[in-house]
């Protein structure tokens, strides 16, 4: 515009300039002038909350040495019978399914599909065995509450191995004698020149949700058309609604009738011995399993550098090495600190062991999946809990910070309603899908909710202590560092060897 006007007036006539040049003149220098008064962008990572004293106090907390081997000739001789059997395919209705199958060594004891596959497809991801012997509660509702508690379910479940406790004492006896004589003793006289039944099992009711707890569920389901189909079948039965939820959250696969017509047919004593034995294979696999660790990462070699007597004093720069650096370091200030992830992922093994509702909205299955106040039921209810025979002749299981939390369990806490265990953050970069159904892929959708937290719960209410964490990019990368600081190498300390090596 101003060049048109020069060229009207010429080179010696007056100069003047239009109204629309004027305007636009104005207005670029009042953005100009605005731009020199804008605030400066906001940093790339928020500052620490925590001073280096109090975060290199609270790395301690989440670091142990890394356990010895284990030498004691009575662990070892269980941990051998467990290692044959959790490797055993034959211990399966088709003959082609070991506790391998699902917690596969070089995919670190999980087996990476979203949903566990036996011998049906389940409803739950399967977690890994990494560090299980430092865990209370097991399965993603803490329905069992040791580790030889937990290695017998998926054996007796018709959707996994879908065998009984008479075909493993069977099969045991058949295959195994020697080894578990040597890990247990003789085995009972009364099963001596016995002809087992294949198949044998006690039938058990299935509980059902404290009303209090099944109530809430309801009034608090994230799903309208879950809702308004449980209405529908509440009242097709005349069901009180709250009862159909529980049926549907409390359902448990049955067995052939004829199995539990074999298991009355039983005397008694034939019965505990089963029993018996049946537990000692829960004992020998999480002997096995409890020997399989993964404690020595990144981060931990940072903590112990942070320990040494020589170097103490040194800040955090100094304590560096190339797998634990600066970036790993601001990860782990804001996982302390601002992130709050540390409030449920805390402990050696990076979990609270207990259960939290994070406001994960209604998956694509229309289940109803009550979480914590299933679970709580369910143990209450199981037969192999710390508190009954053959376990409670256990000391180590009846010692266990489970088993004194199990007295003042309550099973009509809201709180239960939706909430499922904090899993372990060892090697959690390699140990996706994530969550307890699988619905996160990776690492990065995982601090997606964690970002947003935008989700209706499928039921219950989300923990009020999470608030949204609105992290940067430079914050996401610093954090998903950290997490990759967790991987470790996994080791057998029963064999004093490395079964996979840090990658």
């Amino acid at each position: 515009m101003l060049q048109r006007t020069l060229e009207k007036q010429g080179p010696k006539g007056p100069l003047r300039i239009s109204r629309s040049a004027l305007i636009w003149g104005a207005a670029l220098s009042a953005l100009a002038v605005s731009y020199m008064f804008l605030p400066e962008p906001g940093p790339e990572l928020r500052p620490a909350t925590l001073d280096d004293a109090s975060l290199l106090q609270m790395a301690q907390s989440l670091s142990m040495p890394s356990p010895a081997p284990i030498s004691d000739p009575e662990m070892q001789a269980k941990a051998r019978l467990g290692r044959v059997l959790f490797f055993d395919q034959r211990l399966s209705a088709q003959g082609d399914r070991a506790c391998a199958s699902c917690h596969v060594p070089v995919l670190q004891f999980t087996d990476g599909k979203q949903l566990a596959i036996g011998n049906v497809p389940l409803t739950r991801n399967t977690p890994s065995l990494l560090n299980a012997g430092l865990n209370h509660w097991f399965h993603w509702d803490g329905r069992v509450d040791s580790l030889a508690s937990q290695a017998l379910k998926p054996l007796e479940d018709p959707r996994e191995h879908a065998i009984s406790r008479s075909f493993v004492v069977g099969y045991v006896m058949k295959n195994y004698a020697s080894a578990y004589e040597q890990a247990f003793g003789k085995l009972p006289p009364v099963l001596q020149n016995l002809e087992l039944p294949q198949h044998a099992i006690p039938a058990q009711t299935a509980p059902q949700l404290a009303f209090d707890a099944a109530t809430y569920a309801l009034s608090t389901l994230g799903s309208y058309t879950l809702l308004t189909d449980i209405l529908a079948r509440a009242q097709t039965d005349r069901l009180a609604p709250a009862m159909e939820l529980s049926r549907r959250a409390m359902s448990q696969p049955l067995h052939d009738p004829a199995w539990y017509d074999a298991w009355d047919k039983l005397t008694e004593p034939v019965q505990q011995a089963i029993n018996e034995v049946f537990a000692n294979v829960g004992r020998a696999l999480a002997q096995f399993e409890r020997g399989i660790v993964a404690l020595d990462a990144p981060f931990d070699r940072f903590v112990r550098r942070a320990a040494d007597p020589a170097r103490v004093g040194l800040t955090p720069k100094q304590l560096f090495d190339a797998d634990f650096g600066e970036q790993e370091w601001s990860g782990f200030q804001l996982f302390a600190g601002d992130a709050g992830c540390i409030l449920c992922h805390n402990g050696p093994n990076f979990t609270d062991q207990q259960f939290h509702n994070i406001g994960l909205a209604q998956g694509d299955q229309p289940i109803v999946d009550a979480g914590r106040a299933a679970g709580v039921q369910l143990l209450l209810n199981d037969p192999f809990q710390c508190r009954k025979a053959p376990l409670a002749l256990d000391p180590q299981i009846v010692d266990s910070e489970s088993c004194r939390e199990l007295a003042f369990l309550d099973a009509s806490n809201h709180e239960a309603v939706g909430a499922f265990k904090t899993p372990s953050l060892r090697n959690v970069d390699q140990t996706g899908p994530y969550m307890h159904d699988g619905r996160l892929a990776t690492l990065a959708e995982v601090l997606d909710h964690y970002d947003r937290l935008a989700a209706k719960p499928a039921m219950g209410h989300r923990e009020e202590s999470l608030k949204p964490l609105n992290l940067t990019k430079e914050e996401r990368s610093a954090l998903i560092a950290f997490l990759r600081a967790l991987r470790s190498g996994v080791r057998d300390l029963h064999q004093e060897s490395v079964i996979s090596e840090r990658p």
